[in-house]
């Protein structure tokens, strides 16, 4: 009996320690952004869609992406220990805030679609870390999301007005938006379903 509470107690604290491992985190992160994201395309398409239109021209919303992914960018370069930025550190503080000028100045069409591109190619790295450890199958789900997330990003920083031509275009009607919504949903709570019982378990 004492050696079966002893499993059973380690059996939960095991699990405790996996449910705040980076895998489970990763994947509940990304599911429910997904959520958030398609959820509208969902139920309520054709205000999602006007808003997605006017997307790519808004302003405020285009600076602060670029103010994260400035921000994101710099945390890596503190963090991959090149033997220059360690010496001089001082010159990431001091660049980043120019480098964010210079983008709102000088990339400033459609800076709002190029932002969020660049956020899709900053936050795959941190999905393929919390991935690449795990030598179970199931972790290529995640693997995969992050590859598309990256396919998509750079088509959004190279090719912005592809943006606005899928939403008007493509999406024209509420049937085919809520379709697309459907599908994005449908990823969002796979990945929450993984990050919920399959992750916590490797």
């Amino acid at each position: 009996m004492p050696n079966v509470v002893l499993a059973a107690f380690s059996a939960r604290r095991i699990l405790v320690m996996n449910i705040l491992s980076p895998l489970v985190i990763a994947s509940l992160v990304s599911g429910l952004a997904m959520l958030a994201v398609f959820l509208p395309w969902v139920l309520a398409p054709a205000r999602a869609r006007a808003w997605l239109a006017r997307f790519p021209r808004s302003l405020w919303p285009g600076r602060i992406l670029a103010a994260v992914d400035v921000v994101w960018f710099a945390g890596y370069v503190l963090d991959a220990s090149l033997p220059w930025v360690d010496v001089n550190r001082w010159a990431v503080f001091l660049g980043a805030p120019l480098l964010l000028v210079v983008i709102v100045v000088l990339v400033d069409d459609l800076l709002a679609v190029r932002a969020f591109g660049a956020l899709l190619l900053l936050a795959a790295q941190p999905l393929l870390d919390a991935a690449f450890p795990h030598a179970s199958a199931w972790r290529l789900v995640l693997t995969t999301f992050a590859y598309v997330l990256v396919a998509v990003g750079c088509v959004l920083v190279w090719s912005p007005y592809l943006f606005r031509q899928v939403i008007v275009e493509r999406l024209a009607g509420p049937r085919l938006a809520r379709r697309m919504g459907v599908v994005g949903v449908g990823v969002g709570a796979f990945l929450v379903a993984l990050g919920l019982g399959v992750y916590p378990w490797l």
